[in-house]
């Protein structure tokens, strides 16, 4: 299972980017193909889904998490995700002096990370790995997006010539 953070999500879902990362749409969505194409499942935290349904007018996200729910893994943060965030702060804490700004968003991504860790996912992928690998203290894997290719169908494209 793969945990999916939410500039990832909106990359891939939503199809937005800031200036400069227009390009992370197109590869995100092609490697969620891919995950999709193989049957691997796929994880939005709770946490996430709070965070993407934020970019929509309130009107709109009972459609957009409709979307969410048909597609994905939502596990809710619960007790034993509360207990792993706290464990992860707890050490990252110890290992660098934070903002309180940098300390709000870290308090979400360690619920992103922690909420993966609980359900037994294989890897996180983000946008923001330095940060995820930093909190993650090396308890899950972390990964940008891969770059994934689609292959053309060569059969039938040959079949298509005269």
């Amino acid at each position: 299972m793969i945990c999916l953070d939410t500039c990832v999500v909106i990359w891939g879902v939503q199809g937005a980017a800031h200036p400069g990362q227009e390009g992370m749409i197109g590869r995100t969505r092609r490697y969620l193909a891919g995950l999709s194409k193989d049957g691997v499942r796929i994880m939005i935290p709770a946490v996430v889904v709070g965070e993407y349904l934020e970019g929509f007018p309130p009107e709109e996200q009972g459609r957009h998490l409709a979307v969410l729910k048909a597609n994905f893994f939502l596990p809710a943060f619960d007790a034993k995700c509360a207990e792993i965030a706290s464990q992860l702060r707890a050490a990252a804490s110890r290992q660098t002096s934070v903002s309180p700004g940098m300390r709000r968003a870290a308090k979400a991504d360690a619920q992103i990370i922690a909420t993966a860790i609980a359900h037994n996912a294989e890897l996180i992928v983000t946008g923001n790995l330095t940060e995820y690998r930093r909190l993650s203290n090396g308890r899950i894997k972390v990964s940008d997006v891969p770059d994934v290719w689609e292959q053309p169908d060569l059969l039938t494209q040959a079949e298509k010539r005269p």
